[in-house]
């Protein structure tokens, strides 16, 4: 009897095992943004997922040990730490960003409780365009949504790129939508009004409006094409860049590699989510289209840190997989220093289409991931379009 006794003393001690889905809210900048979280639990060892959709982040390492839990992600490289408390989870989420940078934030959680009242949703299902109730032209974004119930799903597609898949739920009339899997915590509330638009509040702060797509284009409201945004200030000048390479080696526009070759110039960051949903994409166009005369350079704008740098962009690398070249070309903040002759930079990622002369035939802001659905095998299928024919490759039927 003792003996059992003393068995049981950790989990009296330390409370129940943790292994389930737990609804939590992570707070970055005063914005709640709820998120689903799953953990399991084996002895002292734990392990937490973040979802975007239907991808699983798993955390690379993890203990449950007196009442602390600790994750581990090595994607975002960064850390949960919290402690149960009663039945809550109350910690903090930091992400590490160099040597000497961290970005913490709070975060709270506790067991979920799922309560779907299906036969009273109501159907938003369908294309939407979100307008800034401010008429930012920026700010004129995109959504699908899908809907099973009072469960609903989506990704914002911005001139940037898209916002991970969201998810969350319509009940009398009110939604949300929301984002967290360890980066871009992001969150959408709003209500669906009589005339059959949204009434929505982005990040808290942030009031637009939504309406039906074919609506918007009768109202004349439309997303900005994200290939007539960015500009160069000459486009009869090749495009130049000399950065050195993870390894340290220079790498530059003018190398024998690229002479007379179509070059697509991604400008990319470690850190960026729509860049390594972005790179992939641009390798398996590499491998494909490389004997054909086709080179991707990745320009990567990080920290500052160098040698932090180069870590996080070789475990990018490795990560996406990639074999094309990324050289490290600055900090976020002094794109417009290092590449002084791009006019309204966009975002991360940005691709520059160069033809055989190395002049800009085309700019695309942004990227379109996984979460966007038919809109990514759009732009998949847009990019290849664009690239096989800056090859003089003929399109099979």
């Amino acid at each position: 009897m003792m003996r059992c006794l003393l068995l049981l003393l950790p989990f009296l001690a330390y409370g129940e095992n943790l292994t389930g889905l737990w609804d939590a809210t992570v707070i970055t900048d005063g914005v709640h943004v709820p998120f689903r979280m799953k953990l399991s639990q084996k002895g002292t060892n734990a392990q937490g997922t973040l979802y975007d959709g239907n991808i699983e982040y798993k955390s690379d390492s993890g203990k449950f040990e007196g009442g602390k839990l600790h994750l581990h992600w090595n994607i975002t490289n960064a850390d949960l730490d919290a402690t149960l408390e009663g039945s809550e989870l109350k910690g903090k989420y930091v992400t590490i960003r160099s040597h000497t940078k961290r970005l913490v934030k709070d975060v709270i959680a506790k067991r979920s409780a799922l309560a779907m009242e299906n036969a009273k949703a109501l159907s938003i299902a369908g294309r939407w365009t979100l307008k800034s109730d401010d008429n930012d032209p920026k700010k004129v974004w995109a959504i699908t949504i899908q809907q099973h119930g009072a469960e609903i799903a989506g990704a914002i597609e911005r001139l940037d790129g898209d916002s991970g898949t969201m998810t969350g739920t319509i009940h009398d009339h009110k939604l949300v939508l929301s984002h967290f899997s360890g980066i871009r915590p992001t969150v959408l509330t709003g209500d669906l009004m009589p005339d059959g638009s949204l009434k929505l509040v982005f990040n808290e702060k942030q009031s637009m409006t939504g309406l039906r797509e074919d609506a918007a284009i009768a109202s004349g409201v439309k997303p900005i094409d994200p290939t007539q945004f960015t500009k160069v200030k000459n486009p009869d000048e090749p495009f130049p860049f000399a950065f050195q390479d993870v390894e340290g080696k220079m790498v530059s526009n003018i190398d024998e590699r690229f002479k007379g070759k179509v070059v697509l110039v991604n400008i990319t960051g470690s850190w960026c989510p729509n860049c390594n949903d972005d790179a992939p994409v641009l390798d398996a166009l590499y491998k494909k289209y490389k004997a054909a005369g086709l080179e991707v350079v990745g320009l990567s704008f990080e920290s500052g840190d160098l040698d932090y740098d180069r870590d996080r962009v070789k475990a990018f690398i490795a990560r996406n997989h990639v074999t094309y070249p990324i050289l490290i070309a600055g900090t976020v903040d002094n794109i417009a220093t290092q590449l002084p002759f791009v006019v309204n930079f966009g975002g991360y990622p940005t691709t520059f289409f160069l033809d055989r002369t190395g002049k800009v035939a085309l700019i695309h802001d942004g990227f379109s991931g996984p979460g966007t659905g038919v809109e990514y095998e759009r732009l998949k299928a847009e990019i290849e379009a664009e690239v096989k024919k800056l090859l003089g490759t003929k399109s099979k039927s």
